[in-house]
Parts: C-alpha cells; structure tokens; sequence
C-alpha cells in the first residue's frame, strides 16, 4: 500500500519545481496543503486534482505554423488591391 501523503521534497519532484516554490505555493494558498507538527504535508491526490486543474491547451507546432504562415504567401497579403502598381525589380523605366 502506498502512502497518500507527500513531503515538500517529494512534491518538488513530482512536480519537476525546486522545494521552494512548492512552500510559496503552498503560503500562497495556490496549492493544497496541510501542516501536520510543523511538517508540510500534501495529499497526492490533491495534487493530482491541482494538475488537471491547471491544464492549458498547447497547440501543437504544426498547427501554429499554420496560423502564422498561413496567409504570408497569399496574394491577397503581399499585394492587397490598393491601386499601387506593383514595383518591377531589374527594369527602370
């Protein structure tokens, strides 16, 4: 049978952060945790659930290239219809 609580140390591992954000966090009231005898304890589940709650989509690269490429080779983005004539390179007249 496992534990169900977790040290700062451990936390800071699970959580790939340094022991030191886990206490701010934790003063900060932005992560569950309990003081037990002056030890800081954390539920692993609560820290599961604090996880899942802080998801962010992150695209994936292609689908940002694609919004950012996209429209760079189109005529209508290089050469919008402002009645300018388009400048001939090589060719004085």
């Amino acid at each position: 049978m496992s534990k169900e609580y977790m040290t700062v140390k451990e936390v800071a591992v699970y959580l790939r952060a340094r022991p030191k954000t886990i206490y701010s966090w934790a003063s900060e009231g932005k992560i569950p945790a309990y003081k037990v005898n002056g030890l800081l304890l954390f539920y692993k589940s609560e820290i599961d659930e604090f996880i899942r709650a802080n998801k962010i989509r992150v695209p994936s690269p292609s689908h940002e290239a694609k919004k950012i490429l996209g429209g760079l080779y189109t005529s209508s983005h290089n050469f919008p219809d402002s009645g300018q004539k388009t400048p001939r390179l090589g060719r004085k007249d």
